[in-house]
């Protein structure tokens, strides 16, 4: 019985987190919950039509499907808050999101208790934890499963996160419950990608979290910020540029993958009016969704705008037309032609098409004139202009033959344009391999040359010292034996003089 589910329900809550706990529940009825888009997308397999229960009453609808419609959702969530208030369980039933709700009623709880402890699965409530930074007597408990146990996160490790201040932002572009993820780009890679500028992000940051913030500064800073995510150059600051040289480059590849391309100017515009709008919905500061990326659908929820740009040019759209000839009846797609989610009437169908001047249906075509005629407009023409002429039918398969004769013709071009690319990029490579063996060949070469110079300069330094050294021995040796003899043949003849005392005389040739 639904009475006994909720009873154990609450005793597994006062067992587990005890009566002084606060249990807070999403809310299903706000109109602007951008995440109900989600919620209707994770329940597309799994449908219940809505069940008028109590608690004395047996549910015999499994759990997902029962969960799978709002309205019964709702009512459960009434008679559990119910059932937990009689116990003296405090319970707080969000209006939209409960992510917001639960961090700030953590954080007034955290002002009266000692210690505090957020339990949940979200990875959001971590988010908002990081860059709330609350006290250190506030903790994160995310409860395990099976075999994996349950982690407990740290105020204080959370603080100390490098890119704390810039959380939100990051966590919301890269993709969370309300906004897409980019395809190929994981939300850890980004976040190392953007961590190498942390002073840079947190002025970008502080664009999104600001509440007056204008909507073309966030398209912005929301093109600069997937520009630097692909990396572009500083010469390619364009994202339709960008996406057409990356459509290039996948198209030389044998099996494109053109999800993986960069989004239009036009996509990238909404993704970030949808990340703003998140932050500011965080920090409770509500918005209204439809100027931010949401459109409401037929049930009046809101819907994701991919984008704001046509589905295709308009040139394109209306060279679209039917084969009719007699009329266009139920099969023909001329009336309700269907491209993505944009309808348009083909203006170029033939049965549907009117003369103007006679107001006939047009039955006939002539090529020398390139015109469609009517009946009246066909027997008020020349006869030589009438033997050329075509019935409708006719000159359309003509023209669906040149069409795709045309079409063969391109696909060819664009053939022989990728196997040229493909070629360029081979020769490319080799010219790139024959750089690099050439580069080695001259750096070898130099060092080779660098090395005899200096082996030739060392030889050189010695040749020359030796050289000196012999001069020196040489000359030293001179000296000895010119010392000897002066004091062979002058001495005695100066000691004979002075002795006595016959003064000596030096004379020096004059010139």
């Amino acid at each position: 019985m639904a009475g006994k589910c909720l009873i154990c329900e609450c005793d597994v809550v006062s067992k587990h987190y005890g009566e002084n706990c606060t249990v807070v529940f999403d809310g299903y009825g706000d109109p602007n919950n951008t995440k109900r888009a989600e919620q209707k997308r994770r329940r597309l397999t799994k449908t219940s039509d809505d069940k008028h229960f109590n608690d004395s009453m047996n549910v015999t609808v499994r759990q997902e499907h029962f969960l799978a419609n709002d309205k019964n959702k709702t009512r459960l969530i009434q008679l559990l808050s119910e059932k937990m208030k009689a116990r003296g369980i405090e319970t707080v039933v969000a209006t939209g999101d409960a992510d917001g709700t639960i961090v700030r009623c953590g954080l007034e709880k955290a002002a009266l208790h000692p210690t505090v402890t957020i339990i949940g699965e979200d990875v959001d409530l971590i988010v908002l934890f990081a860059f709330a930074r609350p006290g250190s007597n506030v903790s994160f408990m995310k409860p395990g499963r099976g075999k994996v146990e349950s982690k407990l996160f740290s105020t204080n490790k959370l603080q100390k996160l490098p890119f704390a201040e810039t959380i939100l932002l990051l966590h919301a572009f890269s993709g969370c419950d309300t906004t897409s993820a980019i395809y190929n780009k994981s939300k850890g890679g980004i976040v190392k990608l953007f961590s190498k500028f942390s002073r840079k992000m947190k002025t970008i940051s502080d664009i999104f979290t600001k509440p007056s913030t204008q909507a073309d500064k966030v398209t912005q800073t929301g093109e600069k910020i997937f520009l630097e995510m692909y990396q572009v150059t500083a010469d390619q600051q364009d994202l339709n540029r960008l996406r057409y040289a990356a459509f290039l480059n996948a198209s030389t590849k044998p099996k494109p993958n053109l999800a993986s391309l960069p989004p239009t100017i036009g996509a990238a515009q909404q993704h970030p009016f949808r990340v703003y709008l998140q932050v500011q919905q965080w920090l409770d500061n509500p918005l209204p969704p439809t100027e931010w990326g949401w459109n409401r659908g037929e049930d009046g929820l809101l819907i994701p705008v991919t984008t704001r740009d046509p589905i295709a040019p308009e040139a394109i759209l209306n060279s679209i037309f039917c084969r009719c000839s007699t009329g266009c009846g139920g099969r023909c797609g001329c009336d309700d032609v269907v491209v993505g989610k944009l309808e348009f009437h083909a203006p170029w169908c033939a049965a549907c098409a009117m003369c103007p001047q006679h107001g006939e249906h047009y039955i006939m075509f002539s090529p020398i004139q390139n015109t469609m005629l009517c009946v009246n407009c066909f027997r008020d023409s020349p006869n030589d202009i009438r033997s050329q002429c075509v019935d409708i039918e006719t000159a359309h398969a003509q023209a669906s033959k040149r069409l795709e004769r045309g079409q063969n013709a391109i696909m060819d071009l664009q053939t022989s344009v990728r196997d040229g690319i493909i070629a360029l990029k081979g020769l490319m490579d080799e010219l790139r391999r024959n750089m690099d063996s050439e580069k080695h060949t001259i750096n070898t070469f130099c060092q080779g040359m660098q090395e005899a110079m200096a082996k030739t300069h060392a030889t050189m330094i010695m040749e020359v010292q030796r050289q000196f050294e012999s001069k020196e021995r040489i000359y030293r040796s001179q000296l000895i034996v010119l010392e000897q003899f002066h004091m062979v043949t002058v001495g005695p003849i100066l000691g004979q003089n002075i002795e006595l005392g016959t003064p000596t005389i030096l004379f020096q040739n004059q010139r």
